[in-house]
Parts: C-alpha cells; sequence; structure tokens
C-alpha cells in the first residue's frame, strides 16, 4: 500500500446475507470478525468502518420503459 495511511473503509453491502435465516442471524458476529480482521491486517485497531447497505430494487412491469 506503498507509505500512504488508511483513514477509513466504506463497506457496501446488498441483501445476499437475508436470503435465509441461518446468514441474516450470524450477519453482525461474521461482520464484527470482518472488521476486527481488516483492522489487525492493516495494523490499525482505531480505523473507521461505514457500512452501506444496498437494497434490491424492483420495478414493477408497468415502468419497464422508464429511464
Amino acid at each position: 500500500m506503498g507509505e500512504g495511511v488508511l483513514r477509513g473503509m466504506l463497506w457496501y453491502q446488498d441483501e445476499a446475507d437475508t436470503l435465509n435465516d441461518e446468514n441474516a442471524r450470524l450477519y453482525k458476529t461474521r461482520f464484527q470478525q470482518f472488521v476486527n480482521g481488516i483492522r489487525g491486517d492493516m495494523e490499525s485497531p482505531l480505523l473507521s468502518v461505514i457500512e452501506c447497505f444496498i437494497s434490491r430494487f424492483e420495478v414493477p412491469e408497468a415502468f419497464d420503459n422508464w429511464s
């Protein structure tokens, strides 16, 4: 990564982890482990992590030609 300083990380999450109950229940623990792993790997225990959720959006057929 060169000699720069990592100040934060932006994580985009979609809804794939909500497709079944087990994954949804485990998401918080898995995400915390993921963040802790990144912080450890980067030797930055206070690394800011911003999590954004991307929802699936289905357009009704009436809007097929909408742009």
